[in-house]
């Protein structure tokens, strides 16, 4: 007998937004991690390609390393003794952050609202969002980032002036059943068709057998 999934149990894999100490020890910040210190004290890693921060024992000897990507917040100061299950460091899963290195006024740039600025109006929270849809340097200013701030705008170190979308893997059908729920859908022809009675009759079998009404 052959059966069929016509749907499957979608998937979606969890995005990590944290590092968490494997072992107990003295955090350290390794001397290839840049920092920048927030308004609100926090410690913001500034990597382009992230910085590593190491665990050591009371011997001085590495017990754990990990790497920190750009933009993750430091909840532990160098130094700080940790516990395993510690959050050493978070950061938004779904957004890569543009921050400013130093403290300044805000001045856009070739910011043209239908042209190189998308504008969007959230009905629910009545926000305007702008989006970079083109520019003629894609350096500075990154196609589909979504501006946090406004002209003129005072920012200090390490505050976010724009936010990425960062790439998530997307749901998918284990089954792989989506495809014969389109030919059901589509309605052709299938493989192997059973024959369908078109008006109803009595059907005979061999002597001595029931019949059956079809």
């Amino acid at each position: 007998m052959r059966t069929f999934h016509i749907g499957g149990t979608a998937s979606r894999k969890v995005e990590t937004a944290e590092i968490k100490a494997r072992v107990g020890g003295k955090l350290k910040y390794n001397d290839d991690i840049q920092t920048v210190v927030t308004a609100d004290n926090q410690t913001i890693v500034m990597n382009r390609k992230g910085g590593g921060i190491t665990i050591v024992g009371e011997d001085g000897r590495e017990r754990a390393r990990e790497s920190v990507i750009y933009g993750a917040a430091l909840l532990m100061k160098d130094g700080q003794n940790v516990e395993p299950g510690d959050v050493i460091a978070a950061w938004d899963p779904f957004t890569t952050p543009i921050i400013t290195e130093v403290s300044g006024r805000i001045k856009l740039a070739d910011i043209q609202i239908g042209e190189t600025v998308q504008e969007q109006h959230d009905a629910v929270t009545g926000k305007v969002s702008q989006t970079i849809i083109e520019g003629k340097d894609l350096e500075m200013r990154p196609r589909n980032a979504i501006l946090t701030v406004e002209e003129d705008d005072m920012v200090m170190a390490g505050d976010v002036i724009a936010k990425l979308p960062r790439a998530t893997s997307k749901t998918k059908d284990i089954t792989g059943g989506l495809p014969r729920v389109a030919e059901l859908f589509e309605v052709r022809k299938p493989k192997d068709p059973g024959m369908l009675c078109g008006r109803e009759k009595r059907v005979s079998g061999p002597q001595g057998r029931p019949y059956h009404r079809v």
